[in-house]
């Protein structure tokens, strides 16, 4: 098998970029489960899951992209993935943290 120079295999691109992109499908199906829950039990705190969903679903669409394309350097492509985990982690946690006002 053929492996380019970072180490990557091209025959796994396909399973790789369509992984990416059904984990973005379900991120958004959740996202859409987590907005609607947050309407009909008037708890805002699910709007903050439901948004960490979306980001959710764009880090995969951005990672799948880049896996085709390869428009982003490996190094540059952790950083941003990264980020986008570390901005998820937060707006999961804001819900446990902000207190209802009555």
């Amino acid at each position: 098998m053929l492996a380019l120079l970072d180490g990557t295999d091209p025959a796994a691109t396909p399973y790789s970029s369509a992984t990416s992109a059904v984990v973005a499908l379900l991120a958004l199906v959740m996202a859409l489960i987590a907005f609607r829950a947050a309407g009909r039990k008037r708890n805002p705190g699910l709007r903050w899951v439901g948004f960490a969903f979306v980001l959710f679903a764009a880090k995969n669409v951005f990672s799948a992209y880049n896996v085709v394309t390869h428009f982003v350097l490996h190094d540059d492509i952790e950083l941003v993935i990264s980020l986008f985990d570390l901005v998820i982690m937060l707006l999961l946690f804001v819900p446990l943290f902000s207190r209802r006002r009555s």
